[in-house]
């Protein structure tokens, strides 16, 4: 019986860019990285499902910013003087 050559996995240790832009690289990356075996299928499963999880996170603040604007133009809680509701860190959105 022949030996199979195992290949040897590469971790990537780079910081991801906190934008919309950088988690797109970051899962372009690893789709590559698991073709090319330097990868499992758990590792992307994991990476795609933390990408999901902060997608979802992002456009929770969205909404939550939305209402936050309705609210705050409306007549009777202009009156009040009503400020906006600051929720997480401004988000780069793209790139």
């Amino acid at each position: 019986m022949a030996k199979q050559k195992q290949k040897k996995k590469e971790v990537t240790t780079e910081a991801t860019v906190r934008t919309s832009a950088g988690m797109r690289d970051s899962l372009f990356d690893e789709l590559e990285a698991l073709r090319g075996g330097s990868s499992s299928p758990a590792r992307a499963n994991a990476i795609s499902k933390l990408c999901g999880t902060v997608i979802d996170t992002v456009r929770m603040e969205i909404e939550v910013q939305k209402h936050s604007v309705s609210m705050t133009q409306r007549p009777e809680k202009k009156a009040k003087g009503a400020n906006m509701v600051t929720v997480g860190v401004p988000l780069s959105l793209g790139a």
